[in-house]
């Protein structure tokens, strides 16, 4: 999958298994639930940041999920499966670091 995970790509990704797949799995009669999980890159272009725009409305408008994840989610896994040590927590980031990078990374000109 390196280098076919930009926005647009995860939704087709979803789009090409739910036509391959729905025979089998009969994801309409279930009413199962599908999301796009995925970071963000630090220095989008404006290209970028549209494209993502554009992956979420289409993302709403077919009753997906997207969300993204935490800067440091490899950390948060680890974290789960290991006791939590104070020099572990200096590394932790908060909510507002999270939510700052996310409106810095999408460009939406706000900052906390």
């Amino acid at each position: 999958m390196l280098g076919k995970s930009k926005p647009k790509q995860l939704v087709e990704k979803i789009e090409q298994f739910k036509a391959e797949q729905n025979e089998r799995y009969q994801f309409d009669k279930y009413e199962d639930k599908f999301w796009i999980v995925s970071d963000i890159d630090k220095n989008l272009s404006d290209y970028a940041v549209e494209d993502f725009h554009k992956a979420l409305d289409t993302c709403e408008e077919r009753g997906y999920g997207y969300a993204i994840s935490n800067p440091f989610f490899e950390l948060w896994l680890l974290l789960h499966h290991d006791d939590i040590t104070k020099e572990d927590k200096r590394f932790a980031v908060t909510e507002e670091h999270a939510v700052s990078a996310v409106r810095q990374s999408i460009g939406d000109g706000r900052q906390e």
